[in-house]
């Protein structure tokens, strides 16, 4: 049995699942946050996972896997098997696991920690995270800052944009002269471009659908810009394309290549960093092209690997020392109640009892009355000193000490810490 709400973590990662089906979930994950009292949904290019925190976990576990059948229908069944699920311990694990990099495709990834923040920021604003959610999110943010700040993980930092950049690199054979083309303008675009730009002067060009955001990356690394209108031209220049864009439909199409087709030119790398894919699934199909998604990025390109791997056990333990923080800070939250329930309980009792038997010695003088008054009191701290000793220990709710309590003194639940309630 456990105390108080339960946290659970139902998700799909590049681990587990497709662009494909990570995609799928994406759309569906965010209209959960209603299925317990507190939810947070994380979602980036790597996974999508909801953090959910209220009544049990069986709960917790069944109605969002019963919400989730519905919402996906018939796909639901092809789906579930790339589904994890994660209680308690191991739910807040992961998640510190993944604020320090070390369940991302590129080991040590710091961008994360940005994608953390704001999964928490927006269910803050939503209303949506209590104070169970947001006191773990942002232990898992320290930790995080921490595993990069002190460790050797964030000294030798790498990120997808690298290894994309890399990839390309190799398939060009180097990318002095050679012509990339961005496609899109946001976060991991401009990662990429700087990236570029450290490299072997390649020739850098830029398009997106807001044309504005295109010629101001243009301008900042030297470079031209397409308008949407140019795609045909734009990728009959380029020898390579790294596309990351938010889109939620593929923005690179087969009939985009009709010109570079046409005049049977040189063969072209793609890259496509986003979820769910920038690139129309038949492009990897056409001659001369060579199509490579988030999930076939080849880590061992990574020249730094081995070092971040060597800082692993460093930020394993920083792991585990704020989960053991958070585990303890969340056992004394969901305890507090009860033992004050308890206690106040027994000193009502007491007090009753003293004034009892004070009104029948009316005789006594005032100091035997209070040493009467002590020794009641002294007799009931000492028989709740043990009872609260094991209601603090972290195995307490494994035990069901707190269900026991309440049962055998008869004390009503509490009011629930979170805003909201299971429904």
């Amino acid at each position: 049995m456990q105390s108080g709400p339960s946290l659970v973590l139902v998700g799909a990662s590049h681990r587990t699942a497709s662009v494909e089906i990570r995609a799928r979930l994406a759309t569906v994950m965010p209209t959960l946050t209603d299925v317990a009292q507190e939810a947070v949904v994380l979602s980036t290019c790597n996974r999508v996972e909801i953090y959910i925190d209220g009544g049990t976990a069986s709960e917790a576990r069944s109605l969002t896997e019963q919400r989730l059948a519905n919402l996906l229908a018939g796909a639901f069944p092809q789906l579930r098997p790339c589904l994890y699920i994660l209680e308690g311990r191991d739910a807040a694990t992961h998640l510190m696991r993944v604020a320090a990099g070390l369940d991302s495709i590129a080991l040590g990834e710091s961008q994360i920690l940005g994608q953390v923040n704001r999964a928490i920021a927006d269910a803050a604003a939503k209303g949506t995270a209590g104070a169970f959610l947001f006191r773990l999110f942002t232990t898992a943010i320290r930790a995080g800052k921490r595993a990069h700040n002190e460790t050797a993980i964030g000294k030798f930092p790498t990120s997808i944009s690298h290894v994309a950049v890399t990839l390309v690199e190799r398939r060009l054979g180097n990318l002095a002269g050679k012509k990339v083309l961005l496609v899109g303008a946001g976060k991991i675009a401009q990662l990429t471009a700087q990236v570029l730009h450290k490299r072997e002067t390649p020739q850098l060009a830029f398009i997106n659908r807001t044309a504005e955001r295109a010629h101001l990356l243009a301008s900042e690394f030297n470079g031209r810009a397409f308008t949407w209108a140019e795609i045909a031209e734009a990728l009959a220049w380029a020898d390579a394309v790294i596309a990351a864009t938010a889109s939620p439909e593929p923005v690179l199409r087969t009939r985009d290549l009709s010109r570079r087709l046409a005049a049977g030119s040189r063969s072209l790398s793609i890259v496509d960093l986003a979820s769910p894919r920038n690139v129309e699934h038949d492009v990897a199909e056409l001659p001369d092209v060579h199509y490579a998604g988030i999930d076939d990025l080849d880590m061992s390109l990574d020249e730094n690997l081995e070092k971040r791997r060597a800082a692993v056990p460093h930020v394993e333990a920083l792991v585990d020392q704020n989960v053991e923080a958070y585990m303890r800070w969340r056992h004394h939250r969901q305890m507090v109640p009860l033992i004050t329930d308890l206690r106040s309980k027994v000193a009502r009792l007491a007090d009753e009892e003293l004034e009892r038997a004070l009104g029948a010695l009316g005789h006594l003088d005032p100091d035997h009355r209070h040493e009467i008054a002590l020794a009641v009191h002294r007799i009931a701290d000492k028989l709740l000193h043990e009872p609260t000793v094991r209601l603090k220990s972290p195995d307490a709710a494994a035990h069901g000490y707190d269900h026991a309590v309440r049962h055998l003194f008869a004390l009503s639940e509490p009011e629930p810490v979170h805003g909201q309630v299971l429904r």
